[in-house]
């Protein structure tokens, strides 16, 4: 049976199927006033046969893929759900909502359930635009939406009859785009993301320019003014760092954090400081200039990615042969025409594999390593 995880506490999200009417029934019981104020399920749901005709309409909607239906366990108890309650795939639309019994509530239940199913439709369903809607009373529903980064478009003045009472409706909405931009909880990276897709850019290699250290130094102090402490430390490193080495005009820089699977710590910092979001992948973040002549990888402090970077960074800089070898193939790559910038990246691999194997080599040799204080440093002269 399909289950996910919604965190430590043991809470579950799972498809709510017809088999499930009589705990539907159950929690809607328990929370029948306190769910009833604002959300019409409690009147509708009111016996097994009605629990059983919710279901199955859900159901039907999953047939068709014009809705879903999720439930939360907690402690093996369904206490609440989530659900699509329209779904166009074709104009790329969704409606999402919540209910969820009192005894459950204030765990963030229905943020981490509402997250794990918008983030679904985004991302695998090719959702572009997600609704919340809730009644202009209802300060936790609103709440909910608030913490899933969604903007409130509008309110419908006396929309329906609740009750006996015209509720005022809230409409929030998050698109695509503002989504995968979002800090993503600790842990939910597991393969290689690219904000925005696969770009067609033309490579251009360039003859070395001296104004590339000063501006790593503006970067610099953008990002240490976005960071504070939380940047360990900040390296010019890629091509434009090697003093004499032909390079894309694309300043690289490295940014270690304590933790770079917690982007509550640093993305909307950066973000804030006018970086956009490019890539996620486990160990590393990259966010750029709308210029696109200025690439900041994140990644942890004392991390391989830290130390191969800056190894290669320093390796470069140290041999004349592995720079020239290294600047020719580059030039070469760059005649080509690419429908990948990524795959220009890959076709320097396996000379960077062997120029790495020397720097490590080398770096045994000279003493070269990266302290704890965060210098590089070696032995050699």
């Amino acid at each position: 049976m399909f289950a996910r995880s919604l965190g430590d506490d043991g809470a579950q999200l799972r498809p709510l199927e017809p088999w499930h009417a009589e705990e539907l029934l159950a929690t809607i019981d328990r929370g029948r006033e306190f769910v009833g104020r604002f959300v019409p399920l409690p009147d509708r749901i009111t016996d097994l046969e009605s629990s059983r005709s919710f279901l199955a309409a859900y159901a039907q909607k999953a047939a068709t893929d014009t809705g879903r239906l999720y439930g939360i366990w907690l402690d093996g108890t369904l206490v609440g759900g989530v659900l699509f309650r329209t779904m166009d795939v074709a104009q790329g639309t969704a409606e999402a909502g919540c209910w969820l019994e009192p005894a459950a509530a204030g765990r963030g239940l229905v943020t981490r359930a509402a997250r794990a199913i918008i983030d679904w439709a985004v991302r695998e369903r090719g959702i572009h635009r997600v609704e919340w809607w809730a009644a202009s009373g209802n300060a936790p529903s609103i709440a909910v939406a608030r913490r899933l980064g969604m903007r409130r478009d509008g309110v419908l003045r006396e929309h329906h009859e609740h009750r006996g009472v015209r509720q005022d409706i809230e409409v929030w909405s998050v698109l695509a785009p503002e989504w995968r931009a979002q800090p993503v909880p600790a842990g939910q990276v597991t393969g290689v993301e690219l904000v925005g897709g696969v770009e067609k850019r033309e490579i251009v290699v360039v003859d070395p320019d001296p104004g590339w250290p000063a501006r790593f130094e503006r970067e610099r102090e953008r990002v240490e003014a976005a960071l504070g402490p939380v940047a360990v430390r900040v390296d010019h490193v890629g091509s434009t760092s090697v003093p004499g080495l032909a390079a894309k005009p694309i300043v690289d820089i490295d940014v270690s954090v304590p933790d770079v699977e917690n982007e509550e710590a640093y993305l909307p910092a950066l973000l804030a400081a006018g970086y956009v979001l490019r890539a996620r992948e486990p160990g590393h973040r990259l966010v750029r200039t709308p210029e696109l002549d200025v690439h900041v990888h994140v990644c942890a402090a004392g991390s391989d990615w830290e130390r191969r970077h800056l190894l290669f960074r320093d390796r470069l800089r140290h041999d004349a042969d592995d720079r020239a070898a290294y600047a020719a193939l580059k030039r070469e790559l760059a005649a080509r025409d690419w429908s990948d910038m990524n795959a220009y990246a890959d076709a320097k691999g396996e000379l960077i594999a062997q120029i790495t194997d020397r720097a490590e080599a080398w770096a045994a040799e000279a003493g070269w390593r990266v302290d704890a204080s965060g210098d590089v440093r070696r032995t050699d002269p």
